[in-house]
């Protein structure tokens, strides 16, 4: 199976972009429903939203997981993800007052940015937004009078839970919060329902009503709830410009389309031969 997607870590399957000069193919290998795949750092193909649409991101957190950002650092059940080389992420970057930062300066740093993403904007008077992988930033050397620190998103509304104002999250300050397993029983409260809701009632097709204050499902009051399935938390490398589980929530396990495995051609102005056919990690 051949999917076509963005670069940039978003949409794919999307007719209107292929074989656009920014997208590229993946070749996927479907597997059954009940298959024995599932790790934590897979490279997954779901089906997020109760659309036609189909998303890759990266499998962050499995069923029974505690997820949580602090800073933009990822933290899996308290302890921080793995080392992905190529994972990105945007970062402030000083520079002496009176310089200009473009392509060919990063490139002498060792950084290469795509313009057709915004890899490089002007955040303020002498401090640009960078989008910079882990690779690169653990080894830059930058000249005397450079500087460079993460950006921090601030909070925002369009984040999954959405309607949650109480917790002030953020795509780098989220969490945190537990990935339903199928047969774990949680206790319905006034924090956490806003957060299973969608599960409870979308994707395990219950009747739910919140009356006053108090649960019903099905019609009968409940103070808790069994989870028929199992949920995953999904996140994309390019943190900054992904949307993932952060603003579309929990992905049930019928929503898994399959695994990524292959890159199977790519080109942003050209071919990029170092990335066709190459395993996906």
């Amino acid at each position: 199976m051949v999917f076509n997607f963005p670069a940039n870590d978003t949409l794919i399957n999307d007719e209107k972009n292929f074989g656009s000069q920014v997208t590229y193919y993946e070749e996927m290998r479907r597997i059954g429903r009940n298959a024995v795949w599932e790790q934590y750092g897979d490279i997954i193909i779901t089906r997020p939203v109760d659309k036609r649409e189909n998303f890759i991101k990266r499998c962050v957190g499995l069923p029974g997981d505690n997820i949580k950002l602090v800073n933009g650092k990822l933290f899996i059940n308290d302890k921080p993800e793995d080392y992905f080389p190529q994972s990105e992420r945007m970062h402030l970057m000083t520079v002496p007052a009176g310089t200009a930062l473009d392509r060919e300066r990063l490139e002498e740093f060792g950084i290469k940015i795509r313009e057709s993403q915004n890899d490089l904007q002007q955040y303020d008077e002498n401090i640009y937004l960078v989008n910079i992988t882990n690779e690169e930033k653990a080894n830059l050397k930058l000249p005397e009078g450079y500087k460079i620190e993460d950006f921090i998103s601030p909070p925002t509304g369009d984040l999954f839970p959405y309607y949650d104002t109480s917790h002030h999250w953020s795509g780098d300050n989220f969490g945190p919060i537990w990935v339903p397993k199928k047969g774990s029983t949680i206790e319905l409260t006034p924090d956490n329902v806003i957060r299973y809701q969608r599960c409870i009632q979308v994707y395990e097709e219950n009747k739910f009503e919140n009356k006053g204050g108090k649960i019903f499902i099905n019609d009968v009051a409940a103070d808790r709830y069994t989870f028929k399935m199992d949920y995953y938390w999904l996140m994309g490398d390019n943190r900054h410009k992904s949307l993932d589980s952060r603003y579309w929530g929990f992905v049930p396990e019928d929503h898994v389309v399959g695994k990524a495995s292959l890159i199977w051609f790519s080109t942003e102005n050209g071919p990029r031969w170092k990335r066709i056919f190459t395993w996906i990690k």
